[in-house]
């Protein structure tokens, strides 16, 4: 078959990169920054499967870690 057969997008799946190429959307990397005085408050992050909560919870990770010096943090998941 050499590669022929790709998986075929679904139907939303077509209408959604169609929209975009006609509004001209590129997606981009949005930081979300947080206070250090605010960051001992509880975060909580809610949403559906696949909404970016976990990239979410990523950024604010990759922000912490850029600090110096080096600081701890603690993330505590329910469903782990």
């Amino acid at each position: 078959m050499n590669g022929r057969l790709r998986p075929s997008k679904s139907r939303g799946a077509r209408v959604i990169a169609s929209l975009r190429n006609y509004f001209g959307f590129e997606e981009q990397p949005t930081w979300i920054r947080m206070l250090r005085s605010e960051e001992t408050e509880h975060v909580m992050l809610l949403g559906d499967p696949g909404t970016g909560k976990s990239q979410t919870i990523h950024h604010f990770l990759l922000q912490i870690a850029a600090r110096r010096p080096a600081e701890a943090v603690v993330i505590y998941d329910p469903a782990c």
